[in-house]
């Protein structure tokens, strides 16, 4: 049904949505509790209605931050949850199961996309010079 975009990652998606949406419309909608589960299957299906009629050759989600935007001195934002790191090897991994090169490739980043910030890279590569890391043998 899906296609290309049916996958373990796209359906939490999918299903975060609907359990978002679902708890606003009872906290803010006047949504009656007895029509929730009513409600959540009516939302999943224009979610996934919507999903199955994108163009052929969408092969990776869209966000509402911008490449350029996600990169900043002191942060990364993670397009998969939107949480801001100052490195994102490690939570990929833990919590999204992915390596940075599957994470570019289903962003459609370019290789050279940071997986550090600027002032993390600098502050370690500091260490590591104050250690002796990187000078030959003697």
């Amino acid at each position: 049904m899906f296609n290309y975009l049916r996958n373990a990652g796209f359906d939490k998606f999918v299903a975060e949505c609907v359990r978002r949406i679902s708890a606003a419309s009872l906290q803010y909608g006047g949504l009656d509790p007895r029509h929730v589960s009513s409600f959540a299957v009516e939302v999943e299906g224009i979610m996934t209605s919507c999903a199955s009629n994108l163009p052929s050759g969408t092969n990776h989600l869209t966000t509402n931050v911008t490449c350029a935007e996600s990169v900043g001195r002191e942060y990364l934002i993670c397009f998969q949850c939107g949480k801001s790191f100052k490195t994102l090897k490690r939570h990929l991994r833990e919590k999204h199961n992915m390596t940075p090169a599957q994470y570019r490739r289903r962003w459609g980043l370019q290789a050279d996309y940071p997986i550090v910030t600027e002032s993390y890279s600098r502050k370690r590569s500091r260490i590591a010079k104050e250690v002796g890391l990187g000078k030959g043998r003697k």
